[in-house]
């Protein structure tokens, strides 16, 4: 009888998750949330060691790749090693910005979660969520990828196949 119930419970919590994910999108489709095409909304961040870098500092002479996570999210961690194989590849030639949404999150334990992936990219902290609401965002893993002329090029939730089609298209621009 309980795991009946259990079992009626966890369909209708699975169900109404998948609805408030659905309508969040619907609300964010017409709410004028970030689109590939249009400019990346300008943004000011700090590094872990307090320096202080903005957009257009950025941009100016590479696209930028924005991944924004949290040390809580087991999708960002699992694709932290494909984040760190990317910029051994196109570092060089493309701005990589780990940004952490710092919810629910510190910076010790940030600081251990970057270690402990060998990190060697920048890593931002977004304490005021500021960033995460210029980008409005529905969650973690987000990568974002930025021209050089600062238009979005790819909006994604994945490390896959379309992400590195992006950063192979915007390197290939700028490597010229």
């Amino acid at each position: 009888m309980i795991s009946s119930r259990l079992s009626i419970f966890i369909k209708h919590w699975a169900f109404a998750c998948t609805l408030a994910v659905a309508l969040t999108s619907i609300a964010n489709a017409s709410s004028g949330a970030i689109k590939v095409g249009e400019n990346a909304p300008k943004f000011q961040l700090t590094t872990l060691e307090g320096h202080t870098v903005s957009l257009s500092e950025l941009k100016d002479h590479k696209p930028v790749y924005l991944k924004f996570w949290a040390t809580w999210c087991v999708a960002c961690l699992k694709e932290m090693p494909h984040f760190t194989q990317s910029y051994q590849r196109f570092g060089n030639h493309i701005e990589f910005v780990a940004v952490n949404v710092a919810i629910n999150d510190t910076l010790e334990r940030i600081a251990a979660t970057r270690a402990k992936f060998n990190l060697e990219v920048p890593v931002y902290y977004d304490e005021s969520g500021e960033l995460q609401t210029k980008y409005d965002f529905m969650g973690t893993p987000t990568h974002v990828v930025i021209d050089v002329g600062g238009k979005i090029v790819h909006l994604g939730f994945s490390a896959d196949e379309t992400l590195d089609k992006a950063l192979q298209k915007v390197y290939e621009e700028v490597a010229k």
